[in-house]
């Protein structure tokens, strides 16, 4: 958020409940409740992205960071909407 970037959680924000409902309000935390909303809301901000500019004067992802949003950005790619990932199909995610 300090980024200006959206960030996406899940449902538990316990830790976070004093501030959770602003940053909701102001559009910058996106809460799901489980994989298959959080998959809508990341393809949703992913298509936003170039209207909002967020790709630029990002920091460069090192790292784990690196290798988890080269995974996401390729699982994002090939699952269809509403099609499960292996990760669902293997734990069954709906």
């Amino acid at each position: 958020m300090a980024l200006g970037r959206p960030v996406v959680c899940g449902p538990d924000m316990a830790n976070f409940s004093d501030v959770t409902p602003a940053l909701v309000e102001a559009g910058v935390l996106h809460p799901t409740t489980d994989a298959d909303q959080a998959c809508t809301v990341l393809r949703s901000l992913l298509a936003r992205q170039s209207q909002q500019n967020w790709g630029q004067d990002r920091p460069q992802l090192q790292g784990p960071s690196r290798s988890i949003a080269e995974l996401l950005t390729v699982a994002l790619a090939e699952t269809p909407a509403g099609a499960k990932t292996k990760t669902q199909a293997r734990v069954g995610g709906a």
